[in-house]
């Protein structure tokens, strides 16, 4: 995962890492993939908190970064960042509107941070920081390796695929594009591939040093940026998502652990290996699975009044009775649109019967809006009130007390014990130690 300070959800992952090697035994280890090369920062950090009027709400510290003359931009991958600075005493203390054991927690942050050396980067300051946040729930010494994503591009493996895309880099890009295409909720951006200029699944850093932000990197500047030297701090050349996975589960892993997003994007890794690696009858990747968790924090106070997530549930509600008969119960209309839908459906695209058909489905609508003209002119109008107010500041997307994203160093470590003890119970294996 990226290297920031992670909520629950993602603290599953190390657990039933962690897990399912004690199940396996002395011969088997535990490996955290640091994503460093994403360009991602840790330095903001969302706290619990309350309004003076006792509702409940959230708050925000961002945490320093030590510049020293460099200028970031939202595209330098967290590798090449600043360490961060630790809060201070001061800073925690004027957040009056959290509670103790956010303080707390914030001050156990700052030790953490200090205690890592001053050469480290923002990513891996980042996970050793971690790895003492959590000492009292997985130990003194962490039961997990570490992989900077960014050290992959160190590996032969890496090497002899960049040869692959050298040797026909539009190869390669069609088949990451067509594998793009055929996964839409992965969200990947096609790469492009016009004439001379095919981009390939890689990063860059042009200056590899501290600030320089990530760029793409077309086929045309590949070997030139491969015959680089690599024994800088801050490696030249960078996977993007899919290769580093790919590079995992094809040589560096028995099992693969994903979150949520990588249950999205990954099947797409394995497509585009196969349309791809043609020539590789054998190619094997390590199984893929999902680990993930939703663990919530007790905040005092009262839920607010109004948050964005219940009135976008309105909005919606209040559209319908504007296109859907159904919301103002009217049956028989209800069922002749999904007879036209079915019709519109069953015909071929562009024939005469499904324009006929969807002329049908216009005219029931419209004969909706007629016989209901009074509620889809209050529905309207209290849709464009609602839409309205959505801007408003200080409005929470929701309760702040149904969150499952907080910082897993806000938790309390009896929660986080517990989680550990139900991964490990869930997996078949013994907790690491006892309470």
């Amino acid at each position: 995962h990226q290297a920031t300070f992670w909520h629950p959800g993602i603290l599953a992952k190390l657990f039933a890492s962690t897990a399912v090697a004690a199940k396996i035994g002395s011969e088997a280890s535990a490996v955290w993939l640091v994503v460093d090369q994403d360009a991602t920062d840790a330095a903001r950090i969302e706290l619990p908190a309350t309004t003076p009027e006792g509702v409940r709400s959230s708050a925000v510290h961002t945490l320093s970064s030590d510049l020293r003359g460099t200028i970031l931009t939202d595209a330098t991958p967290s590798l090449a960042r600043p360490r961060l600075v630790p809060p201070t005493a001061a800073a925690i203390a004027a957040f009056a509107n959290v509670a103790a054991s956010t303080r707390g927690s914030l001050e156990a942050l700052a030790n953490a941070i200090a205690k890592v050396g001053a050469n480290a980067s923002q990513s891996l300051q980042v996970s050793m920081a971690t790895d003492t946040l959590l000492a009292p729930v997985l130990g003194q010494e962490p039961p997990t390796r570490r992989l900077l994503a960014s050290e992959l591009s160190r590996t032969t493996l890496f090497r002899e695929l960049c040869r692959r895309m050298l040797a026909d880099p539009a190869a390669c890009t069609r088949a990451y594009n067509q594998a793009a295409g055929e996964h839409p909720d992965a969200g990947l951006r096609p790469l492009e591939c016009a004439g001379s200029r095919v981009e390939l699944p890689l990063w860059k850093l042009g200056s590899a040093k501290r600030g320089t932000p990530r760029e793409r990197v077309l086929a045309s500047e590949l070997e030139a940026l491969l015959s680089v030297p690599d024994a800088a701090a801050i490696p030249t050349l960078l996977p993007r998502a899919l290769l580093m996975t790919a590079l995992v589960r094809l040589a560096g892993a028995c099992l693969f652990i994903h979150g949520l997003g990588g249950e999205k994007y990954d099947p797409a890794t394995e497509r585009w290996l196969a349309l791809w690696l043609t020539d590789v009858p054998s190619l094997k990747l390590a199984p893929a699975v999902i680990a993930t968790a939703s663990l919530y924090l007790k905040q005092d106070g009262s839920p607010p009044a109004q948050t964005q997530h219940a009135r976008n549930v309105d909005i919606q509600r209040l559209r319908r009775v504007r296109y859907d008969p159904l919301s103002v119960h009217n049956e028989s209309l209800d069922q002749a649109k999904h007879a036209a839908l079915a019709e519109i459906e069953a015909h071929p695209r562009r024939s005469p019967q499904r324009r006929a058909a969807y002329i049908r489905l216009t005219h029931i609508i419209e004969q909706h809006r007629t016989v209901h003209t009074a509620d889809v002119l209050r529905a309207e109008a209290a849709r464009h009130q609602l839409l309205a107010r959505t801007s408003e500041a200080n409005i929470p997307d929701i309760d702040p007390a149904l969150r499952r994203d907080w910082p897993f160093l806000l938790y309390p470590t009896e929660a986080l014990i517990d989680l550990r003890d139900r991964v490990y119970s869930a997996i078949g294996a013994p907790a690491p130690y006892h309470r």
